[in-house]
């Protein structure tokens, strides 16, 4: 709740540098609300449109239980729309002391994700689907008949927060694209013999997309989907 029009309030600042593209928005001495009670916040905001990354420099916020109404603090940013709401961060806890960098999860960016159209049931067909790729580009789904026991830890190889949960040595793969490639897709479909031998047989799928940006190993993985198949 900040009232940069309460008598003895700062102002809002919006600065654009030329050299680097960086833009800055600062809130200096900004009054908060309830009027008549002096309670100024100094923050700023860096905007890196290169790179996408946010910054916020914090100087001094209305303290909690400074004032009566108004002094409870919402911290972030997100793009215009609706909006994903990515859990609470205390900043507080995270900060050990004054000058340290604290840093927040990236907004409105969607995991990777695998997911079926329905269930796998005996003479259908599901369909796989890889969404939330990050850019044009090509990636693989893993289709395997047993599941990496214990799932394997990516950090270790250069993709920090990425794991394998199928087993390679049993699996098949099928090349992704979103290029509009003939012959390729984001969807791998599943035909399912009527068969009643395969009931309760497991399939086991990932995805993994190519982004040489994202870490040091250029690869991002999704969820794992666990397919069990049957009659009903």
């Amino acid at each position: 709740d900040m009232n940069p029009g309460e008598p003895g309030s700062g102002s809002i600042w919006f600065e654009e540098d030329p050299g680097s593209g960086l833009v800055y928005i600062t809130w200096l001495d900004v009054e908060s609300y309830p009027n008549g009670v002096a309670n100024p916040s100094t923050f700023q905001m860096v905007f890196h449109p290169a790179t996408g990354i946010v910054t916020m420099n914090v100087v001094a916020l209305d303290p909690i239980g400074g004032a009566t109404t108004g002094d409870r603090w919402l911290v972030g940013y997100s793009p215009g729309g609706a909006s994903a709401d990515p859990g609470r961060t205390d900043l507080a806890a995270l900060a050990t002391g004054p000058g340290q960098t604290v840093f927040l999860p990236p907004a409105e960016i969607a995991a990777l994700e695998l997911r079926a159209s329905g269930r796998p049931l005996l003479g259908s067909t599901v369909v796989l689907t890889t969404g939330n790729q990050t850019g044009g580009g090509f990636g693989f789904a893993l289709l395997a008949t047993a599941p990496a026991q214990p799932a394997l830890d990516l950090a270790t190889m250069g993709a920090p927060g990425c794991s394998a949960w199928v087993d390679p040595a049993s699996s098949a793969t099928v090349l992704l694209s979103n290029l509009g490639a003939p012959g390729l897709g984001m969807n791998v479909a599943l035909p399912i013999p009527n068969d009643t031998g395969l009931l309760g047989v497991h399939i086991y799928g990932q995805s993994a997309w190519l982004d040489s940006t994202a870490n040091a190993l250029g690869v991002i993985t999704s969820n794992g989907v666990r397919l069990e198949l049957g009659s009903y």
